[in-house]
């Protein structure tokens, strides 16, 4: 009964090494090179996105950046998936929570960064801002009027670079005389994309357009609207500072859910590496005590031979 204990313990204890060493390996390669790029290089720019922030550019270095996180699979998991389950759970902060946007949110961003960057001029509250930009431009408003305009969740940088990017929207879009185009701009720039795509021999839709095409036409949109709709261009910049300050404002809570994810990457190919030696060790020193102590066979006690 003793033996079967000890043989059931040691089954256990094998089970649970074997399942350790499965979930550290899935940990420590669920995560190719690309993907940790990609969250690495999204994480870094969140913190440069904080201080002294140039808006405009801001938007457009947050869809590309996005786009490449989100089109990962850590763990062999889409990280659109990942992150809805985390927004999901409940009893999180309403600014934290899923709401009925996010999805289509996400699924844009997977798509590539020109679907990317489409749909961060479509959540803008456009018509507000354009008038306010022609406060400012008229200087019956405060430049830092524009941006306690932006009523957010977390906090709107406010610095010397932000300001500095406030009034080079002032000067750049000719914000003293009135804006033709005051919606968003999200289908107007539909034209525009479609004539660089038909250069370029790619499909005419985002949605059609790989990663790559989508960022070929996206790194050429802005010279191609200033050149052939200059009044599209003015509202263009205006759509642009607004993304920028969404991207400045909400990276930081997607940042928070994306290093974790290299956190415990990096812990698990650390872990692993220290289980695997510490294994062969063991199994090295209990190698040398068997080559050392080589089991003989006990000889049998003889039997006393029957008297007659």
């Amino acid at each position: 009964m003793l033996n079967q204990s000890r043989k059931a313990s040691a089954r256990l204890r094998h089970f649970a090494l074997g399942l350790l060493l499965f979930v550290l390996a899935l940990l420590a390669f669920g995560l190719d090179g690309h993907d940790e790029a990609a969250f690495r290089s999204f994480s870094e720019a969140c913190d440069r996105w904080q201080s002294n922030p140039e808006f405009r550019s801001v938007a457009l270095d947050y869809t590309i950046r996005g786009s490449a996180a989100m089109r990962t699979h850590p763990f062999f998991i889409p990280t659109r998936r990942s992150i809805l389950a985390v927004r999901s759970l409940p009893f999180l902060p309403k600014k934290c929570a899923v709401n009925p946007t996010s999805q289509l949110h996400y699924q844009n961003f997977s798509r590539g960064p020109l679907c990317a960057y489409l749909h961060l001029c479509s959540e803008q509250d456009l018509p507000t801002t354009v008038g306010i930009v022609e406060a400012v431009g008229r200087h019956d408003v405060e430049p830092r009027r524009l941006l306690d305009s932006f009523q957010m969740d977390f906090p709107v940088a406010k610095d010397a670079g932000a300001m500095q990017s406030v009034a080079s929207l002032a000067h750049d879009s000719e914000a003293s005389r009135p804006f033709t185009n005051r919606a968003n701009i999200n289908l107007l720039l539909g034209p525009a994309i479609a004539q660089i795509a038909d250069q370029l021999n790619f499909p005419q839709t985002p949605e059609a357009m790989t990663p790559d095409q989508q960022q070929a036409v996206l790194d050429r949109l802005d010279a191609h609207v200033k050149l052939h709709d200059p009044e599209l261009w003015r509202t263009k910049q205006v759509s642009d500072f607004s993304g920028g300050v969404w991207a400045q404002v909400f990276s930081p809570p997607y940042k928070k859910l994306l290093v974790p994810i290299v956190v415990i990457h990096d812990a698990s190919r650390v872990a692993l590496i220290v289980l695997l030696a510490f294994l062969a060790l063991h199994w090295h020193r209990k190698w040398k005590r068997a080559e050392e102590n080589p089991n003989s066979e006990s000889p049998k006690p003889e039997s006393n031979p029957k008297s007659e």
